[in-house]
């Protein structure tokens, strides 16, 4: 490694090292030309990856447009030979890490600070920033002017009104300090409300010396974010006060429906804390997150009106764990809410120790072998990479194991396998020998995933379309009487099966050798769990919206996927003229007039034309909303739309 001697940038002298990570190190200096003190990032390794100078390139491109207060400006990008370096403001500050390894924070600084990130926090996700890696690390404090500010911009996101960045299969950010999102577990997308999660680790570790979950191995870490609940600052340090505790944990809230839903909101509440104590040097317990309303459109991710499917996918879940092999059968039409389903137990599965993966079979590739399946194994091979050391060292012995030098055959259809066990080369069979061996050779691969501590959920969508070798696989999979501890959930379009289907004869055929199947039909949602989804929606009580989520089910027919939508339509009317029921948000035929005509175009091209009812919503110059088609026929098209729904959830195999 080059020392601060043989350092050498034009147009820079390079004073001191303030800090260093595992991929950077951070130099003071100052800019020849006109003295100006600079910090500035170069990459640890000499000669960096493509992967590593990108990220870099990205921190710059994306800060030099950022003119943020709370924000830490980047000036240029230079190369020191093979090294981008990012050349930035120096303030005078350090790394809160570094102030917070000398001392504890009194806590008048720690709400001087929180106050500050929070404020920064929001100048950044009105911009339409995702930060993905706030830490002590990433935040310049200097004491002496009262500055704070976020640097490390590195795998920072542009998000579109939604706030929305992605959903990761593996992990992004510092492990110590990622939201349960952000693992790459929760099969959920990551939005603005993984940097409030951030935070919160953040100032649960200032107000308490030590961070909520202090184990530095990666699986105990993913476990911990997702399923265990931190110790309240308070309860760590009596001298912390509750209320302070209260907001920690909200930020810290699993689901990010359960944390602030706006800065703005914490720094009310932190504004308050920081009153009391200026003033009486104590801060009394207050109802928080009181002026918490997001002015964002968002469906929460979170289940609605489907408590007995789920509970009924977890039982099997259970039965699984306990050493059984289950298969469920879930059937709906599009739109019903096959995936939320899905999701959930996914994230039931993850929090009680099991692997959760999903896919889904393509129309348009349903005549390639195994198209859906080995794209959900591969999903499950990453999961496995994004484990400890030791861990992988243990699964490369169990899978050398079970599988031995058959693993070839595996690594020539899923290479990232090859980062676990090894390269291996495959056996040279027959095309018919071949797609015979590969069948029990993956069976063994699966086999040697599936433990009791750790039991499988394989979801797979969409099985109208399966082709015949992932079928063929999946009944060996169901018949083989050595697997144990996995859950296969399969799930299909109802109004898209026929009892000539592979996937429906498929079925029959279990069914007729007494394999244990779960039939679970996904029936149109009842008004309650409509008005709970409303009320969530516009930040009102279920007993509030009950007649708008009467009208809604009744214009929709239930549907999960036509709610949205109506809701999504409509949204700027209930946000601009407060949502009132009976007052003017849902009207008649005739109420105002030149509307205007918002088509919400659903799929579904195989469908009778009654059945196409993408809801076409009105929206009059008033802001009511008119009937869904409206006129007389509007009762017939629903009531045909809704009459095939009906026919095709109960046309289900079984």
């Amino acid at each position: 490694m080059q020392t601060l001697a043989t350092l050498r940038l034009t147009g820079y002298t390079i004073t001191d090292k303030i800090d260093e990570g595992a991929r950077s190190l951070i130099y003071r200096g100052l800019r020849v030309v006109d003295g100006r003190p600079v910090i500035l990032k170069l990459l640890r390794e000499v000669y960096p990856s493509p992967a590593e100078v990108s990220k870099l390139q990205h921190e710059y491109q994306l800060g030099k447009d950022l003119y943020l207060e709370g924000v830490v400006r980047p000036y240029s990008l230079e190369f020191m030979e093979n090294r981008p370096v990012l050349v930035m403001e120096d303030f005078g500050g350090q790394s809160l890490r570094l102030i917070m390894n000398k001392k504890r924070l009194p806590l008048e600084l720690f709400l001087q600070i929180s106050l500050q990130l929070a404020e920064a926090l929001e100048q950044m996700h009105q911009a339409g920033i995702v930060h993905k890696d706030l830490k002590p690390g990433n935040i310049i404090a200097n004491l002496k002017t009262n500055q704070v500010k976020i640097s490390d911009f590195s795998i920072a996101a542009r998000v579109g009104e939604d706030r929305v960045v992605a959903t990761p299969d593996s992990p992004e950010g510092t492990l110590a300090y990622i939201s349960p999102e952000q693992t790459g577990r929760m099969n959920r997308a990551v939005d603005y409300r993984t940097d409030f999660y951030s935070l919160g680790v953040t100032l649960y570790e200032m107000l308490t010396g030590q961070r909520p979950f202090p184990s530095e191995d990666p699986i105990e870490l993913v476990h911990a974010h997702i399923a265990q609940e931190p110790t309240p600052p308070h309860v760590v340090d009596p001298s912390i006060p509750p209320v302070l505790s209260q907001i920690v944990l909200k930020l810290m809230s699993k689901m990010a429906e359960d944390r602030y839903q706006s800065a703005y909101a914490l720094q009310a509440d932190l504004h308050i804390c920081q009153q009391q104590w200026l003033s009486e040097y104590k801060i009394d317990s207050f109802p928080i997150a009181q002026e918490d309303v997001s002015n964002i459109f968002r469906i929460p991710d979170k289940l609605y009106g489907r408590e007995a499917e789920l509970s009924a996918l977890l039982r099997a879940f259970h039965r699984a764990g306990s050493g059984a092999m289950e298969m469920a059968v879930l059937s709906g039409p599009a739109g019903s809410g096959r995936a939320s389903l899905a999701r959930e137990i996914g994230r039931l599965v993850t929090t009680q120790g099991g692997y959760f993966v999903a896919g889904r079979f393509s129309q348009i590739q349903s005549n390639i072998p195994y198209n859906g399946l080995i794209e959900t194994l591969r999903a499950l091979v990453r999961q496995l990479l994004t484990e400890s050391e030791e861990r992988i060292a243990y699964w490369r012995e169990r899978l050398i194991a079970h599988v031995g030098e058959d693993l070839g055959m595996i690594i020539e259809v899923m290479p990232d396998l090859a980062l676990i066990v090894g390269k291996s080369h495959p056996t040279n069979l027959s095309s018919s020998e071949v797609r015979l061996s590969f069948h029990r050779v993956l069976l063994r691969f699966v086999r040697a995933i599936c433990l009791p501590l750790h039991p499988l959920v394989l979801f797979l969508d969409h099985l109208q379309w399966a082709d015949a070798a992932s079928l063929k696989w999946l009944q060996l999979l169901l018949t083989d009487e050595q697997m144990q501890n996995c859950l296969l959930i399969t799930a299909y379009r109802s109004e898209e099966m026929s009892d000539q289907n592979p996937f429906a004869k498929l079925v029959l055929q279990l069914q007729a050798e007494q394999t244990r199947l779960n039939f679970i039909n996904l029936e149109p949602l009842a008004s309650e769990a409509i008005a709970q989804l409303v009320a969530d929606v516009t930040h009102r009580t279920a007993a509030e919206v009950q007649d708008l989520a009467r009208a809604i089910e009744q214009k929709t027919g239930g549907s999960p996927l036509f709610i949205h939508q109506f809701l999504r339509q409509n949204w700027p009317s209930f946000r601009d003229r407060g949502l009132v029921v009976g007052g003017g948000i849902i009207g008649g035929a005739g109420a105002g007039t030149a509307p205007t005509r918002l088509r919400a175009r659903l799929f579904a091209p195989a469908r009778p034309p009654s059945a196409r009812f993408g809801v076409w919503l009105y929206a009059s110059a008033g802001g009511r909303l008119c009937h869904a088609f409206g006129g007389a026929q509007a009762g017939g098209a629903l009531a045909s739309g809704a009459a095939y729904f009906g026919a095709g959830a109960g046309r289900g195999v079984g």
